[in-house]
């Protein structure tokens, strides 16, 4: 099945991409420019110039890259068919390496192992990657660790099972940090379980193994990440999460087909370990029948651990127990952490049934048509590859690409939406030149970095804050509309003077001065109506949003129509703990009128932050606005509100368009 779906791809893997867009996109981007392009093996340099980002924060399978970069050097094409052919061969390695697994169980015959051990790989939850997370699917690193952990237990001398065993997690962190969590937690689990039961540090090895691991990978980024300012509390954890739904309803295939006839089930699409059918009805079985599952019982108390954390327990239960282990806030899908689970679950299903041949044929065939729907459909994800194989003219001393409509989507804390062909024309042209873009999509972008792009490109008005870059970039504009500031701020150019690219959805690039960069496209009037708190301890509003909180009643009923600017400036202690679930928001009753995201539009003054909003006045309509703060759950930050303003605004006169337009052929 697996050949016959994803074969025809390996006769193509240079001109192929397996998933065109979004993460799919990113993530070969962020491996193709690191091998073509990279200057250092730390290092990001294709997206969020001037600032970069760190190897490990882009899931562009840093070791595999670093390795590359030292044999090369290698053209895009060839990049590209290391990484497409390492990602598919991630399910026969997977096979492999649970039919090594079946095997420290004694399961000697060839017959029953090897197509058990095939179907339980299409089975695993991380096959779904292949869409995009690709560094993702490499869940044989995992299973690879449990095995390497029985052969420890069972040999005399150890020490070299040991070495494989440090190497291996080591190689699943600098993989993908997920997959290192997974594989270390669950052999520290089952060790730190098995030592504490049988009061021996002797079992504890493997634990102290993990342990090194750990420290290896969060050393290394310790010593090498130079990007301060990393958001603290990201709101992922209380939103990536999984429910028990998860792991007994799949995503595709014909039993969802089933569920969706009874009834619509909602699923998270990070928390989804399904286990399939098959395995369910060998563990009711067991359970029925009070046996044994065919695993020790420390694994099943690793796993069902990690699944307890998938679930977001305990800390749904006391939030503020959180903080006692504040790393789990890193990951931001938490219910990832039940593929362990699904894996154990899938190998404990094939112990029960092993010697009994008709249930594991029919356990088998259950994986393959389950987990074969999955396959089948990630193999219809492939398209041709968006990079081209010839150079494109660039315009003199440009230091970095701004694509527009622009995309910062990169920090909780502060982000711009994507927009999917804007990201797509501008990937392409910065792998066929070698200019980084601005532009971020996808990477854990650090918060000072976010605040100084979208300071400038993300709202009216922009403002150099933090952006240390004075030289030329190059406009790539692509076809989709632009937003209402940017479309001010960047005008059309008249077709006599277009200088599309040949990059499909591509409609103009140019050259753009930075001394146009802090140029305003909107006259702020005076302020009409003002409220000032400064006096008052801590503002005129203080504490943790949380929900809808109406903070003031801005008159409007004396206003002749026209457009108008309302701001609030406000402060925190702590910028990470908000994210993009946060705004500033205009009610005329139950209407929403206009809203303002910290990130999409504040300008930054020393503690201060001035989130801005417009609005477009009439006649006749009802006279008071409401100002509304609203947060969505588990702030831990405290905000502070100083002031409000009301001011009216009217267009400026268009630039001299001669001058930084002039075309270059």
């Amino acid at each position: 099945m697996w050949l016959a779906w994803f074969g025809p791809l390996f006769q193509r893997l240079g001109s192929v991409i397996l998933s065109p867009e979004g993460d799919g996109l990113k993530n070969t981007f962020t491996f193709v420019w690191q091998v073509v392009h990279g200057d250092s093996y730390t290092e990001f340099s294709g997206m969020n110039a001037p600032f970069g980002e760190h190897i490990c924060y882009t899931d562009g399978h840093p070791w595999l890259a670093a390795l590359m970069q030292a044999t090369g050097p290698w053209s895009t094409e060839q990049a590209l068919a290391v990484l497409n052919g390492f990602t598919l061969l991630s399910v026969p390695l997977s096979a492999l390496a649970f039919f090594m697994l079946f095997r420290t169980f004694g399961e000697r015959r060839l017959a029953r192992a090897l197509p058990a051990a095939i179907a339980l790989s299409f089975m695993q939850p991380a096959v779904m990657r292949l869409g995009g997370h690709y560094a993702l699917n490499h869940v044989w690193m995992f299973v690879g660790c449990w095995a390497l952990l029985r052969v420890a237990r069972s040999l005399a001398r150890p020490q070299g099972a040991f070495i494989a065993l440090f190497l291996l997690q080591s190689l699943a962190w600098f993989t993908h940090a997920y997959l290192g969590a997974m594989s270390s937690g669950f052999v520290l689990l089952v060790s730190g379980f098995e030592a504490a039961h049988r009061r021996t540090w002797r079992f504890a090895v493997p634990a102290w193994i993990s342990l090194c691991s750990v420290a290896l990978f969060r050393g290394f980024i310790a010593v090498t990440d130079r990007h301060e300012g990393r958001i603290e509390h990201p709101t992922g954890f209380w939103r990536g999460h999984g429910e028990l739904q998860d792991w007994v309803v799949p995503v595709v295939g014909p039993m969802r087909s089933l569920v969706d006839g009874l009834g619509r089930v909602s699923l998270t699409w990070e928390a989804s370990a399904y286990i399939g059918v098959g395995t369910m009805a060998v563990l009711v079985g067991l359970a029925v029948r009070r046996r044994g599952a065919g695993v020790g019982q420390y694994e099943v108390l690793a796993a069902m651990a990690l699944g307890l954390v998938a679930l977001g327990l305990p800390w749904r239960w006391v939030p503020e127990a959180l903080e006692a282990l504040p790393v789990f806030k890193q990951f931001r899908a938490v219910g990832r952490f039940a593929w362990p689970l699904a894996a154990v679950a899938g190998v404990a299903a094939f112990g029960a049934v092993r010697n009994r041949p008709w249930l594991l044929r029919l356990l088998v065939v259950s994986w393959l048509v389950e987990g074969g729907a999955v396959l089948r459909m990630a193999s219809t994800w492939s398209a041709p590859s968006p990079f081209l194989d010839q150079t494109l003219p660039v315009p003199p001393d440009v230091h970095a690409i701004l694509p527009l409509p622009f995309t910062h989507y990169g920090s909780e804390a502060h982000s711009l939406p994507r927009r999917e062909e804007a990201m797509r024309v501008a990937t392409v042209v910065a792998q066929a030149t070698g200019i980084p873009m601005m532009a971020a999509n996808l990477t854990r972008v650090a918060v000072p970095e976010a605040r100084a792009q979208l300071a400038q490109f993300g709202r009216p008005g922009g403002t150099r804050f933090g952006l240390p870059l004075d030289a030329p970039v190059w406009v790539v504009r692509s076809s989709e509309p632009l937003r209402d500031h940017e479309a001010r701020r960047f005008l059309d150019r008249p077709d006599s003077v277009r200088t599309p690219l040949p990059v499909e959805g591509c409609t103009d690039a140019y050259r753009w001065e930075p001394a146009r960069w802090d140029s305003r496209e909107w006259v702020e009037g005076p302020e009409i109506w003002s409220e000032e708190f400064e006096g008052l301890p801590g503002g005129c509003w203080s504490g943790s949003p949380q929900g809808q909180i109406p903070i003031a009643r801005i008159p409007c009923d004396s206003l002749p129509p026209g457009r108008y600017a309302v701001s609030t400036w406000w402060s925190t202690t702590e910028p990470g703990g908000f994210n993009n679930r946060f705004a500033w928001q205009l009610m005329r009753g139950k209407r929403k009128v206009a809203w303002a995201f910290p990130e999409e539009a504040v300008t930054f003054n020393a503690a201060w932050c001035e989130s801005v909003t417009e609005f477009d006045h009439r006649n006749g309509v009802q006279p008071g606005l409401d100002l509304v703060l609203a947060a969505g759950p588990h702030h831990n930050a405290e905000l502070h509100l100083h002031r409000i303003t009301l001011r009216r605004v009217s267009p400026k006169p268009p630039p001299d368009r001669t001058l930084p337009l002039t075309p270059w052929r």
